[in-house]
């Protein structure tokens, strides 16, 4: 039997896949409906725990999943190409 995996914000990941973008703060802020200290506070790890919509838009925004946000898979591809508009 397995222990259960504690689904955790990762900020590594996300900070990585920021810049992987080639995305500032700023513009990952206005892109994911944030606010840039927001985003700064996420990559400092200092709000492990996002309102599930609020983690959907910034995996949207970063072309990845939740469940790679989360810690939950070792695979940044998302599972659908979505579109956005901007």
């Amino acid at each position: 039997m397995h222990p259960a995996v504690e689904p955790q914000f990762n900020p590594e990941r996300f900070r990585d896949l920021r810049q992987l973008r080639q995305l500032k703060p700023n513009q990952l802020a206005y892109l994911a409906g944030l606010t840039e200290t927001q985003v700064y506070r996420l990559e400092r790890g200092e709000r492990p725990n996002l309102y599930a919509v609020t983690l959907a838009r910034i995996a949207l925004v970063l072309g990845t999943t939740s469940e790679y946000l989360l810690g939950l898979t070792d695979d940044p591809s998302p599972i659908a190409t979505v579109e956005m508009s901007l």
